[in-house]
């Protein structure tokens, strides 16, 4: 049921999952700077940079590593596959990250985005 009404949510507030461009990065910093400063999900304390971003912007589109993020009248997410680390054993391992807006923390929508259909 929850499910339901999330997704209708989003259909209500015209919120579309695209692939990340460019111009998203900066909305993207601060949900993930938000997660660093607030949470232990990113092992790191120090706030990301927009030039960083960049960087990784543009390795995953070298490597063909999906960045999708949401449009719309809410900025509700980012999420990104890529490798976990770049030794031999983790060769055929990607890492799936999701980073929610603060302000939709709780809602289940990481659960309801990773749940296979």
């Amino acid at each position: 049921m929850k499910q339901q009404s999330y997704l209708a949510n989003c259909r209500k507030i015209k919120t579309v999952i695209k692939p990340i461009e460019e111009k998203d990065l900066v909305h993207i910093l601060s949900i993930y700077n938000e997660t660093i400063l607030n949470t232990i999900a990113v092992y790191t304390y120090k706030p990301d940079t927009l030039d960083n971003r960049r960087v990784r912007y543009e390795q995953k589109l070298k490597a063909w590593y999906p960045e999708l993020y949401t449009t719309g009248k809410r900025r509700l997410f980012s999420t990104t596959f890529g490798p976990i680390r770049a030794w031999p054993f983790y060769k055929y391992s990607i890492e799936h990250s999701i980073y929610v807006d603060c302000n939709y923390l709780r809602s289940r929508m990481a659960a309801i985005l990773l749940k296979d259909e």
